[in-house]
C-alpha cells in the first residue's frame, strides 16, 4: 500500500460529525501534515488561527474554488512528499460552478460533487473516508476506513465510473447519518428540485 510506503493521499471527509477533532486525534498518523481543501477564500485567515491555537503548521488550508494546472500540480508533489489532502465531498461547488451527479441518498435523489473523485483519479493516490460521531459514553469515535487503493478512470465510461464513486460515498455518509442524525450539520438543500 501506497500510505504504507511513506506516499500521500486524500481523505474524503463530510459535514456529519466533526471532521476538525478526527484531524487533531489523528495528526501522529499524518507525520507530513495535512492540507484542508475548502472552497473560501478565507483560508489564509483559517491557517492563521490553526497556528495561533495548536502552535503548529502540519494542518493548513488551501483555497481551491478554482482548480487550475498550477494547482493540481501543487497537490500531487505535496502527496508525493507524503502528506494528505483532506476534502469535503458533500456539498457541490461553491457559485453553482463545477460538475455533479445526482445519486440515491436518504430516500431521495441528491447532488453530490464530481470534484473530489476527479481530484482523486489525478492523483493516483489512496482514498480514504472519514467520519467522527459523538457518542455519549465514549467521547467521540473516529471511522476510517480505505475508500480506494487508488482511484483509477477510465476514459471510456468516465462519466459513469465517477457517478459510482460518488454513489458510494453517498451510501457510506448515508450509513453513518442514520447512526447519528442530529450530528449532520446540513445547512445545505440537497433536495432543492
Amino acid at each position: 500500500m501506497k500510505a504504507a510506503a511513506g506516499y500521500g493521499g486524500m481523505v474524503i471527509v463530510s459535514h456529519l460529525g466533526n471532521a476538525d477533532i478526527s484531524r487533531a486525534a489523528l495528526a501522529e498518523h499524518f507525520p507530513h501534515g495535512m492540507t484542508v481543501l475548502m472552497h473560501t477564500r478565507h483560508a489564509a485567515q483559517y491557517n492563521t488561527m490553526l497556528d495561533r491555537l495548536h502552535g503548529s503548521s502540519l494542518s493548513r488550508t488551501l483555497q481551491v474554488t478554482e482548480l487550475g494546472p498550477e494547482t493540481a500540480i501543487d497537490l500531487q508533489q505535496r502527496v508525493e512528499r507524503g502528506e494528505w489532502l483532506a476534502m469535503a465531498a458533500d456539498r457541490t461547488p461553491v457559485g453553482g460552478g463545477g460538475r455533479i451527479v445526482k445519486v440515491p441518498f436518504l430516500g431521495a435523489e441528491a447532488a453530490f460533487p464530481l470534484g473530489p473523485w476527479v481530484l482523486a483519479g489525478l492523483l493516483g493516490c489512496p482514498v480514504f473516508l472519514l467520519f467522527c460521531l459523538r457518542d455519549a459514553d465514549a467521547g467521540y469515535t473516529v471511522h476510517l476506513e480505505l475508500f480506494a487503493e487508488q482511484v483509477i478512470l477510465p476514459r471510456a465510461g468516465r462519466d459513469t465510473a465517477l457517478a459510482m464513486l460518488a454513489a458510494r460515498f453517498a451510501q457510506r455518509l448515508q450509513h453513518f447519518t442514520l447512526q447519528a442524525p442530529t450530528q449532520w450539520y446540513n445547512f445545505y438543500d440537497f433536495w432543492a428540485d
